[in-house]
């Protein structure tokens, strides 16, 4: 998957579980449904075209596998933004990958205690 820009395109689209930062479940997933909606042309540019190119047209399996994909790999030392990304992967499958009828493999992410 190679290194992931820092702060990368969710953190950019204001998505964080940051606890400082103090984000609602409900706000955190308002702005995962703004970057999975958000026109490519912008999207916050971050790293090189192929990099971005990966995030897919808005709307679509490529952008939302990317997403997913971000949320599964993403490790903190913070038990409670691995749970928050947990439970963000969740959202995501239920009320998007599920919906839209996706067949793609979806990621998983174990959360640690």
């Amino acid at each position: 998957m190679g290194d992931a820009p820092s702060p990368g395109v969710l953190k950019r689209m204001r998505y964080t579980t940051d606890k400082h930062e103090g984000l609602s479940d409900q706000l955190r997933r308002h702005y995962l449904d703004v970057v999975y909606r958000t026109p490519w042309s912008d999207l916050p540019v971050v790293a090189d075209a192929n990099h971005m190119n990966a995030w897919g047209p808005a709307s679509s399996p490529e952008r939302l596998g990317k997403m997913a994909n971000c949320l599964a790999s993403f490790r903190s030392p913070s038990a409670d933004a691995d749970f928050k990304w947990c439970l963000d992967l969740d959202w995501l499958h239920d009320e998007v990958y599920l919906p839209e009828g996706y067949d793609f493999e979806w990621p998983t992410a174990r959360y640690r205690r």
